[in-house]
């Protein structure tokens, strides 16, 4: 299927909005529920994917919590993200319907759970001739930051990579987060050609943006104000512009690599432009399962994206 459609919603018209399908990540944390709480539209089936390694914090007060609200918990055992592919093909057939109306609340996803989401759609057959995808970010309360630990996992997301030749400069474009020191290892790791810093600007919490910057301190100080860029964190379409100018000088000369470390709407806008610019890779770089878990809560806003898919040609 093509992507058809990309833009923001109103996160008060999806909050009664009637779906085939809704999606949640039944995490440790305590947002994990909060649009499934606050939604009161009618669900046709509802899915809360479950980690099958991380079962501390909230976790246990958001399965009984999901099942009291009607979903089904589905895990995902030894982070096995194919299963997700499996089950929504599955369900897909049971609905037997050709237009599809869905939800996905990946505020407490991992980036691989939601790719491979996104990957279905984009690679789905004729079995769907159309599906509209609502993808919504709980917003989460402040919180102290830590420092983070090793880069365990370090690469490209499955679905998400390209072959470029060998011998292409690398273009790295990285999304600042708060772990410090996170994003000058990783351009050790990848020794770019050239660098471009994106970070969320302005906020609501003015602490996390002092975290920003003392994370990444050092690797703000040594790059160019003029590859510097930021974007406001509740404006996907602004995040996905600033994305698309930077990548569209880099084509046929450079291997781009977009490397989100901070807010998963930017982690989304990556996605969906490695969708339409296949060339580009997306990586994910994270602490893996000796990561520190956080309890966040939901601060209470919304972040909505629509995507609209459609199969090529008739149904």
């Amino acid at each position: 299927m093509k992507l058809s459609c990309c833009t923001q919603v109103n996160p008060e018209v999806i909050l009664g909005k009637q779906y085939d399908i809704l999606i949640c990540a039944c995490g440790y944390e305590a947002r994990s529920t909060h649009f499934a709480r606050t939604h009161i539209g009618t669900v046709e089936h509802k899915i809360a994917f479950a980690f099958g390694d991380r079962k501390e914090l909230s976790r246990s007060k958001n399965e009984e919590m999901f099942t009291q609200l009607g979903y089904k918990i589905e895990d995902i055992v030894n982070g096995d993200y194919s299963y997700i592919s499996q089950y929504l093909l599955g369900l897909c057939k049971l609905i037997n319907k050709t237009n599809l109306v869905i939800a996905v609340d990946y505020s407490c996803m991992t980036k691989t759970m939601y790719a491979s989401i996104i990957n279905f759609f984009r690679y789905s057959d004729t079995l769907i001739c159309n599906a509209n995808i609502d993808f919504v970010y709980s917003i989460a309360k402040y919180y102290s930051h830590y420092e983070a630990e090793a880069n365990v996992v370090v690469g490209p997301i499955p679905g998400f990579t390209s072959v470029m030749p060998p011998n292409a400069p690398t273009a790295l474009i990285i999304g600042l987060g708060c772990e410090k020191g996170r994003a000058s290892s990783l351009m050790e790791y990848i020794d770019p050609a050239i660098t471009y810093l994106c970070y969320s600007d302005p906020v609501k919490e003015p602490r996390y943006l002092e975290d920003i910057f003392k994370a990444n301190s050092e690797i703000l100080a040594q790059t160019s104000p003029d590859k510097i860029f930021t974007y406001p964190i509740s404006d996907f379409v602004t995040a996905s512009l600033t994305l698309s100018s930077l990548i569209v000088p880099l084509k046929g000369s450079h291997r781009t690599i977009l490397a989100p470390l901070g807010p998963k709407p930017f982690s989304l806008a990556c996605l969906i432009q490695a969708v339409v610019n296949p060339e580009i890779d997306v990586w994910r770089i994270s602490g893996g399962v000796s990561s520190t878990p956080i309890d966040v809560e939901a601060a209470g806003e919304f972040v909505t994206c629509f995507l609209g898919f459609e199969e090529d040609g008739l149904c």
